[in-house]
């Protein structure tokens, strides 16, 4: 709050009020932002464990023996 510059004629509880409120819907930014973070983590997990057998390495072909000539 002490960093933000007054409006002309504003007093400073006028200032103080603009800066609460602003602060207030940072603050609410934040706590959304976290909670996305969290659930995309618990969100991973989940698709680890239910999805572990298909994220087996399959076994790969072996390189053709013929390469590309021109």
């Amino acid at each position: 709050m002490g960093q933000a510059q007054a409006l002309p004629g504003d007093n400073p509880v006028q200032t103080r009020m603009r800066a609460k409120k602003v602060a207030w819907k940072l603050k609410r930014a934040s706590d959304g932002c976290t909670a996305a973070a969290k659930n995309a983590v618990a969100a991973y997990g989940a698709f680890q464990r239910e999805y572990a057998d298909l994220m087996r390495p399959r076994p790969q072909r072996p390189a053709s023996t013929n390469p590309f000539k021109f």
